[in-house]
């Protein structure tokens, strides 16, 4: 049987244990750096990916926003444009000259800038008339005449002085005040009237 000897001294015994020692704990270092470089370099590409999607995202969130914000004014523009043609419309069912519109916005003026029209009418009345023709026989003329009837608010004085102008316009046959209503009970306060005139 042989037997082995250990001839090295002690001190050079342990230096070769440290040096095995340093190098196993290195290679662990070494390998531990790998991967955590490794899932570094992943994640951080994970971390583009996402920003990148994220932008991506917002730009379409962008574009959706402003493509609301464009239906949402086209629409405003489509029932501005609607409620034009709408007035336009009641304008040409009713048959009302705009002469006869001017002749009330003047008069309205004159009578005080607090004068509030809140609505206006026009319907067309037959008047009837007779007459004689050349054999003394009497006959029964039917005229057609547009009758405006206007609505809105205004001080006692003003209302009075609405219907004076509106007479002496030379625009109307015929001039009425329907009603007038106070609606307070204080001293100077407004009142709803309702005035007919006739052509």
């Amino acid at each position: 049987m042989i037997s082995s000897v250990n001839l090295l001294p002690l001190s050079t015994e342990l230096r070769f244990l440290r040096a095995r020692q340093f190098r196993f704990w290195l290679r662990m270092w070494m390998g531990s750096a790998l991967i955590f470089g490794s899932i570094f370099v992943m994640l951080d590409h994970k971390r583009r990916l996402a920003a990148e999607q994220l932008l991506s995202i917002e730009a379409e969130v962008a574009e959706v926003r402003q493509a609301a914000s464009d239906v949402q004014r086209l629409t405003e523009m489509t029932e501005l444009h609607r409620k034009l043609v709408n007035d336009s419309q009641t304008l040409e069912q009713t048959d009302v000259p705009l002469a006869i519109l001017q002749t009330i916005g003047q008069c309205c003026r004159e009578a005080g800038d607090s004068i509030l029209l809140s609505s206006y009418r026009v319907s067309e009345i037959n008047t009837t008339a007779p007459t004689t023709n050349a054999q003394s026989a009497q006959l029964t003329i039917v005229t057609p005449r547009k009758q405006v009837q206007l609505s809105g608010q205004a001080h006692s004085d003003q209302c009075l002085g609405l219907i004076d102008n509106l007479r002496s316009s030379g625009a109307f046959t015929k001039v009425e005040l329907l009603s007038a209503q106070t609606n307070s009970e204080q001293v100077g306060s407004r009142q709803t009237f309702q005035i007919v005139c006739e052509q």
